[in-house]
């Protein structure tokens, strides 16, 4: 994860942020599977706690680590006065690794896997670029 290397060059703010959006965004492909695809940060969460939480799919712990995680991303990008400090940058590492293996059982369990898919405005641009060179 990005987020420990930005941890290890001491760019705790970056590595707060960097390990919140590898939350999110397993956050956001579990609900993708499920044919969920809230459009903001806001929508995930709640969507995710409502989808897996509540019906017991995930521990409730993954809902607060989620939450937790968009609260010091913002906390870290939008408070011009806070500075993230190493026990907690720590801690949030760990509760990024916590959640990701629960995403992880989640995929087991449900005997899915998650695909790479291309992003519908780049494959556009790429066959747009294909067709002015033929």
């Amino acid at each position: 994860m990005a987020a420990h290397l930005l941890f290890q060059a001491k760019f705790y703010d970056d590595a707060l942020s960097r390990s919140y959006y590898a939350v999110f965004f397993a956050a956001k492909a579990a609900l993708t599977m499920k044919g969920i695809e809230p459009k903001r940060h806001n929508g995930v969460v709640s969507n995710f706690n409502l989808h897996f939480v509540k019906t017991g799919l995930v521990e409730r712990e993954l809902g607060k680590i989620l939450s937790l995680s968009k609260e010091d991303r913002e906390l870290g990008e939008y408070d011009d006065f806070f500075v993230a400090a190493h026990e907690e940058v720590e801690r949030q590492l760990q509760s990024a690794e916590v959640f990701l293996k629960g995403i992880e059982r989640l995929v087991n369990l449900t005997g899915q896997e998650f695909q790479v898919q291309e992003c519908p405005t780049t494959y556009g641009k790429r066959m747009a670029r294909r067709k002015k060179r033929k």
